[in-house]
């Protein structure tokens, strides 16, 4: 398909100030590069003809591949569209968005396409489009022509699917998508290597599955932690009678499983939708046939529309006595319910048992991105019982995808809105449950982001800069979300006239840094732009610092501030901060007279000092700078020093502490020939005061930030003087707890095996335990007491232990079920399986040689299995006795192994198991002689490990622990390997 996508698109932008239906000659589409068996090609009023290499394609010709056939055109632009047998494409003009453009359409069969402008699918009502989002996108089109069911898989990349209907969906790499004949998007589900296996054969070339598979493991799971609009899963009818009362429903899912609200866009006159439901409702007073557009949205308020065409047409009256009304749906409200529905219906036994199968609709409004720290509203009080919408409710909610119910911790209450604050990034579920009166609950979900916003940061190099000098700007240091690894692009506008010159083209790129040469006037401004992987953006601006003159420099040098407490307490050491317009890297010298003496106490190039007075009095504190340049500036303060008639003694408990720990602030204060006027604390030392009190100095705080904090107490007076005194709180994440799901299980099929699970939680206990017996992402069991519980397993599995400690934080282990398939040999003290027969593991099969080491752990994973490692290989030929041999040293002398020096041997490679009695004590197969075989060690880097000797080498080459070291990345004749699990 996107190959013909491709040729059409460029020969649209080739020829575009033609109007390619009014040519006389037809334009060139594309080129042939490849015709394998019979294609054919046929224009408008010509007969077919047989298309063969590097031949032409023309705009409105039709390319028929026949059974057995392929081929692939190349546009203009090098982009190739590769079409399968039993296709049938067209490059021909469409209307799309209002403008008729030449597009390739698939009319039928299959087609893989490299990036493209767009492409189109031909349903016999409606054309599908596919429009490539990003560079070098892969995408995969089937399309049945008598089902009308179309198959889209993207590869890499994203494509934008839109049905000339209305409705859009944006396929991600590595999804694929069903669209049917009435233009229904399927949900949209994750591509398997048989789709990638199909898609190389149809493309008819060789698609590297193992590096597919990873791309996609990668890719999916970056995606799959990304909320996805509603997707439509019923339109509107397109018929309804007229002066008829029209119901019917329109239905949307949210992949995520959250509530969906619904929104008419455009619809005739009278016509209404419940938002909840998706009921509609419509009374037609004329007939016609009218455009209906509609909206779905999440609580993110994620969005997709669908449009569709709705016709009103006259009903014969005899007809409509013996007509059955279906699909026709209750209204929320059960008193106009009980007027629309059968007599029946209207007793009260019968009321009450339709009331009871009525939902509670919960709808729950939250904030789609926050930062950490920041409150977050979660708002249910929309929220109703269709049974009986004055009912008042019960909720509860879940806001950190615990599963543990957080307000309240235990049973329902009536606040329906909840605040929150989320200290750290991540992607959250929230869950809230709704209960009626008479027990009915109702349940909605969303996810919420929690993550910085970029913050875009221009660092200058060097600092000041002169004139006709090129300095360094530097985005490096800007502030992404840890969500995106910190990974962000970078645009420059060098001047700030609003046109972003770096990169040249106006977009974001990588480089992080640009050059820029001070020339003309100043200042000198610069704006910098940076986005992160989730589109968002932030801009900086700057001035660059330029030299200044020696002229300049005298007159701009001077003390900004002198900072120092008016009233100081004698015998008590303080702090004194002396500032000034430069650089502290430009100051040379620091010089400090604290009693107005004229002799220095202090030289030194620090700029905050400590000094003590030793008597009260009024004192001078004076502060002589010099810089680098020989220029002196200088500042004086007054302070005045009481003796020590408020003494304070601080308490901080605890002082080291988890964020959002509270810490108790309290201080033993003894004042005398003066009265305690005020209380004030400062928690973070910032010189702002957070609480304040005439009487007691206790109270509490908790700290939402890491970090290490120096809080502060002032006293107040009567007599107006302040006294003060500091702490230490250091604050740090909380500690994560530990999962340990124990040592791997060896087991039989259908056997019960306990699982006994333990956890650690530093400065705490673990409060809840659970297992996901088979590593499906559910977790099956739980308890508040042990992680010990049993489990009967009949396949090989991986259970995951789930430990959540009382500061809210979980951690995970896994520990593997080893039960061995048929073809496989359990090694118990392992515990592992290993295959019974040497690669393909059956018997009386020639084993496989030739091959090297990567492609043999790679058919290892590819059959679900693994590479042995060198030390289980050892094992399950040595067992637990250490055999020198895989069987005895006794019975070796008779054994029939294949190896050189026996005379069973034939000298040449023999089936897998063909001489019976040389396998191990595990039973494996001729793990001495025939083959020797590959094996996955870690701990050498610079040749490979074969182990068991072949036929090619005698019995003394042939041990357990006999081995050759080998190139890897060659095969040989005499190599071969087994699998573990």
């Amino acid at each position: 398909m996107q190959f013909i996508f491709l040729f059409f698109f460029l020969i649209y932008l080739s020829f575009s100030s033609f109007n390619c239906q009014s040519q006389k000659k037809f334009l060139s589409c594309g080129i042939v590069k490849s015709v394998i068996g019979s294609v054919y090609g046929n224009l408008p009023s010509q007969k077919p003809k047989i298309i063969s290499n590097s031949q032409q394609i023309f705009l409105s010709e039709t390319i028929t591949v026949t059974k057995s056939s392929r081929c692939i055109i190349e546009t203009a632009q090098e982009q190739t569209i590769h079409v399968s047998e039993n296709s049938q494409i067209i490059c021909d003009t469409i209307l799309y968005n209002n403008i008729t453009k030449a597009f390739p359409r698939l009319i039928y069969g299959e087609a893989f396409a490299n990036s493209l402008d767009r492409f189109a699918i031909q349903f016999s009502s409606f054309n599908v489009f596919i429009e490539p989002n990003i560079e070098k996108t892969k995408f995969w089109v089937k399309y049945n022509k008598n089902s009308e069911e179309a198959i889209i898989a993207c590869l890499s990349g994203v494509v934008q699917i839109m049905i000339s209907s209305g409705s859009q969906t944006q396929l991600p790499s590595c999804y694929k998508v069903l669209i049917n004949k009435s233009g229904i998007a399927s949900d949209i589900i994750t591509t398997t290597s048989k789709d990638y296996q199909k898609i190389a054969s149809s493309a008819g070339f060789s698609l590297d599955t193992f590096e597919q598979i990873s791309f996609c493991n990668e890719a999916q799971l970056t995606i799959n932690n990304i909320n996805k609009p509603p997707v439509w899963k019923k339109p509107l009818s397109n018929v309804c009678y007229l002066d008829q009362k029209f119901v019917d429903t329109i239905i949307a899912e949210d992949p995520e499983g959250g509530f969906v609200n619904y929104k008419l866009i455009e619809h005739p006159e009278g016509m209404k939708i419940d938002k909840n439901s998706g009921i509609i409702y419509y009374n037609p007073k004329k007939c016609g046939t009218f455009s209906v557009q509609i909206l779905a949205f999440d609580s993110l308020n994620l969005q997709s529309s669908i449009s569709c065409l709705l016709t009103v047409i006259k009903e014969d009256k005899i007809a409509l006595k013996t007509k059955k009304v279906k699909n026709v749906l209750p209204q929320p409200s059960i008193a106009e319910t009980i007027k629309q529905t059968p007599d029946e219906i209207k007793n009260v036994e019968n009321q009450k048992e339709y009331r009871s199968k009525l939902p509670v609709n919960v709808i729950l409004n939250f904030p789609y991105l926050k930062e950490p720290n920041d409150t977050v509203e979660i708002n249910a009080c929309g929220s109703y019982d269709a049974s009986d919408s004055m009912a008042k409710l019960l909720f509860r909610f879940d806001v950190n995808s615990d599963n543990v119910w957080d307000y309240p911790t235990s049973g329902f209450s009536q606040e329906c809105l909840i605040r929150h604050v989320f200290n750290k990034e991540g992607i959250y579920s929230i869950t809230c449950e709704a209960k009626s009166n008479d027990l009915r609950i109702g349940k909605a979900q969303g996810k919420i982001f929690i993550r910085i916003n970029p913050q875009a940061n221009i660092e200058i190099k060097p600092t000041i800069c002169g004139f006709g000098e090129i300095c360094t700007l530097d985005a490096s240091k800007s502030i992404v979300s840890s969500l995106d690894k910190q990974l962000f692009l970078a645009r420059w506008d060098l001047n700030n006239d609003g046109i972003w010159d770096f990169p040249s083209n106006g977009n974001f790129g990588e480089a992080k840094s640009v050059l820029k040469k001070l020339e003309g006037n100043p200042p000198f401004m610069v704006a910098l732009q940076i986005k992160d992987s989730y589109g968002l953006t932030s801009k900086a601006i700057a001035e660059i610092p330029v030299k200044k003159t020696e002229k300049e420099k005298k007159l701009e040098f001077k003390i900004i501030s002198l900072f120092v407490p008016e009233t100081l307490i004698a015998e008590r050491p303080f702090n004194i901060i002396c500032k000034t317009s430069l650089p502290e890297s430009d100051v040379l010298e620091y010089e400090w007279d604290f009693d107005n003496d004229g002799t220095f106490e202090i030289k030194n190039d620090k700029s905050n000092q400590t000094y003590t007075f030793p008597k009260e009095g009024k004192y001078n504190i004076s502060c002589s700078v010099k810089s680098i340049n020989g220029e002196k500036a200088k500042a004086v303060k007054s302070v005045l020093v009481l003796n020590k008639n408020v003494k304070i003694k601080i308490n901080i408990e605890p002082q080291n502490v988890q964020i959002l720990e509270p810490v108790t602030f309290n201080a033993d204060i003894k004042a005398s020939n003066t009265k305690i006027s005020k209380i004030s604390w400062d928690f973070d030392g910032n010189n702002s005061w957070d609480y304040s009190s005439q009487n007691t100095p206790q109270t509490k705080f908790s700290y939402p930030k890491v970090g290490i904090y120096h809080p502060v107490i002032r006293i107040i007076t009567d007599n107006k003087y302040d006294w003060y005194d500091t702490g230490v709180v250091t604050v740090y994440e909380p500690l994560q707890p530990k999962a340990i799901a124990g040592k791997n299980i060896y087991s039989n099929k259908n056997e019960t095996v306990v699982l006994n699970g333990e956890g650690i939680a530093p400065k705490g206990k673990i409060i809840l335990y659970e297992w996901d017996f088979n590593g499906d992402g559910i977790f099956d069991w739980s308890s508040k007491k042990s992680g010990k519980t049993s489990y009967k397993y009949s396949e090989y599995s991986k259970a995951i232990l789930k430990v959540t400690s009382d500061n809210g934080l979980s951690a995970f282990d896994t520990v593997t079920i080893v039960i061995c398939p048929q073809d496989m040999i359990g090694v118990k003290e392992g515990p592992f399986c290993i295959d019974k027969y040497e690669y393909p593991n059956k018997k009386g099969q020639i084993p496989t040689t030739d091959i090297n080491l990567k492609t043999a752990e790679q058919i290892c994973l590819k059959e679900g299995k693994r590479l042995c490692t060198s030390q289980e290989w050892e094992l399950a030929c040595r067992g637990f006795s250490k055999r020198e041999y895989p069987v005895s040293t006794s019975q070796y002398a008779t054994q029939p192994c294949n190896v050189l020096d026996k005379k069973e041997s034939p000298n040449h490679i023999m089936q897998s198991g063909a001489m019976s009695d040389c396998k191990s004590y595990y039973g494996a197969y001729d793990m001495n002689g025939n083959v020797a075989e590959w094996v996955y060690d870690k701990n050498n880097n610079n040749t490979s490990l074969a182990y068991g000797g072949s036929w090619m080498l005698p019995q003394e080459n042939a041990k357990c622990l006999s081995k050759l070291s080998l190139r890897g990345d060659r095969g040989y004749p005499y190599v071969g390997f087994r699998c573990c699990k």
